[in-house]
């Protein structure tokens, strides 16, 4: 699956541009506080020790993973949080190129929706592709909700067909998830009224959880 940076090279540089204003002590906590220690490897040079500082702290964040971006933009936003606008302009611009959404009252950042790639979930059966979307969705939770639950009903939509093609049972593309998750728990016997009486409770605390799916 390719992945991609969720912030672009050309803003993370406006924020290392606007760094030079700030103070190592600042950039730091910062970052430390967020969980993030420098690249002790990081090669980037630079006349400003500040911007070096910068640098060698982004290096360490996986631009690719939601909950890295989440932490390292409140990382960064501390930072410039008492800059005057001037000089934080071209950096807050890039950032919504990138499909963030600033609040100018609250300060409040509002992240992209994104949708899993098409074909991210070709190798469901797969146990730990399974896990890794459910790490994805878990993620995402409080930083995108959004792309949460779109990753989640995309998840059961696609286990249901899944079950539906092993079960040899034919859908169509127009079913609905409705529709794909009843004719699912029809093939294996899992729809409410289906639920067994011998459970601990005559079956009806199955039947609740399966009615969930309708």
């Amino acid at each position: 699956m390719i992945r991609v940076d969720l912030v672009s090279p050309g803003t993370r540089g406006r924020f290392r541009d606007a760094a030079t204003d700030s103070t190592v002590g600042a950039i730091t906590t910062a970052f430390q506080d967020e969980g993030f220690a420098p690249n002790p490897d990081s090669t980037y040079e630079d006349s400003s020790v500040r911007r070096q500082t910068a640098q060698a702290y982004m290096e360490s964040v996986d631009w690719t993973d939601e909950n890295h971006v989440a932490r390292a933009l409140r990382a960064m936003e501390r930072i410039l949080e008492d800059f005057e606008e001037q000089y934080v302009e071209k950096f807050w611009s890039s950032l919504a190129r990138d499909g963030y959404k600033r609040d100018m009252e609250t300060g409040r950042l509002e992240f992209p929706s994104r949708s899993l790639p098409e074909g991210a979930l070709a190798n469901l059966t797969e146990a730990s592709v399974i896990r890794s979307h459910l790490k994805r969705i878990q993620s995402a939770v409080e930083n995108d909700p959004e792309l949460a639950i779109g990753s989640a009903k995309e998840l059961i939509e696609s286990t249901a067909k899944l079950v539906l093609n092993d079960r040899d049972v034919p859908f169509t593309k127009d079913d609905d998830l409705g529709q794909l998750t009843t004719r699912a728990q029809e093939s294996l016997s899992l729809r409410p009224n289906q639920a067994g009486v011998n459970s601990p409770d005559g079956g009806s605390g199955v039947k609740r959880i399966l009615q969930m799916f309708r």
